[in-house]
């Protein structure tokens, strides 16, 4: 090869390499049984564990005595127990809000709900969308359980949440309300 050939050569040769490096990348199937079949056919509820904060929301779902300094909530349908293929409709509907207060608020508020029965002590299992305090408070009392005391929701329930029980979480100022209906 001469000396004026090379660079024609070269030139050549750098145009099919370049060529060559822009050929499409098609997935013919392969790629996919590379993986094992793990999680293909999953059916996915994107909001089972998706709760609601809005203030306007839950003014019109409970009455609130004190204004929350937090507050979450969600509302579910129930399900017969021992029945698992039935439908939950007329069975009812429960409602569920993680509320927390001020200092003051939390004392003023088990000062008015201690009036209406007596208190009982309880245990509430935390739900994936409760705050992460109380999910991690769970976790250290090692039965993955917050223990409260539980009062009258009769101050909070309207129509047609009417009936349940308000839960204060020991050692905190957050409360648990649930409240169902029928």
């Amino acid at each position: 090869m001469s000396i004026s050939r090379l660079p024609l050569s070269l030139v050549l040769f750098l145009c099919v390499f370049v060529v060559s490096g822009c050929v499409e990348d098609k997935d013919y199937g392969e790629a996919s049984n590379l993986r094992p079949d793990v999680n293909r056919n999953v059916d996915v509820k994107s909001n089972e564990n998706i709760a609601d904060d809005s203030e306007e929301t839950l003014d019109a779902l409970v009455n609130l005595p004190f204004e929350p300094v937090e507050n979450v909530f969600r509302q579910d349908d129930l399900v017969p127990v021992g029945n698992s293929n039935s439908s939950p409709g007329p069975t009812g509907r429960r409602l569920t809000v993680v509320l927390r207060f001020s200092p003051e608020d939390t004392k003023a508020i088990i000062d008015k709900v201690s009036k209406r029965k007596k208190p009982f002590p309880t245990e509430i299992e935390p739900e994936p969308w409760f705050p992460e305090e109380l999910k991690a408070k769970s976790e250290t009392s090692g039965k993955q359980q917050l223990k409260g005391i539980g009062f009258s929701a009769e101050d909070f329930a309207k129509s047609p949440w009417l009936n349940g029980s308000l839960v204060k979480i020991e050692e905190t100022d957050y409360f648990v309300l649930l409240l169902q209906t029928s």
